[in-house]
């Protein structure tokens, strides 16, 4: 495997793994049917079910980011989430290390609808003023 490759794979696994903490810090419980079928709670409404598989979730995160909390919880619970390998050494771009890219902002969801994402300015040590 190539550094790329390894340090995408490093990557999505640290994402993965931070995901699933937090899912588990905001109580998402993940529900298994009697079918077989697994259902997510959601954090921000109690009364939302989110149906989660290996491939994806239907929540709105997930739709944007091909990511979201539901889907790494059930991943990390399935143990499908592999090991980070703490001894692999990958250097990276400066912009790559902050969560904007280099772009001095990040998007965050304040409410119920597509308009309500709006530019937060990051927080990261390089575009601090």
């Amino acid at each position: 495997m190539d550094r790329t490759q390894t340090r995408i794979t490093t990557q999505r696994a640290e994402d993965l793994l931070r995901l699933a903490d937090q899912a588990q810090v905001r109580g998402v419980r993940i529900l298994l049917t009697a079918d077989g079928e697994h259902f997510a709670t959601s954090s921000s409404d109690p009364t939302t079910l989110h149906r989660v598989s290996r491939q994806g979730c239907d929540c709105r995160g997930f739709s944007y980011w091909q990511r979201c909390s539901h889907h790494s919880l059930l991943l990390s619970e399935l143990g499908l989430i592999p090991d980070v390998d703490p001894d692999i050494a990958v250097e990276e771009h400066p912009a790559e290390r902050c969560r904007c890219g280099g772009q001095g902002y990040t998007f965050a969801y304040t409410g119920g609808g597509l308009s309500d994402w709006v530019a937060v300015p990051c927080n990261c040590t390089r575009h601090a003023a």
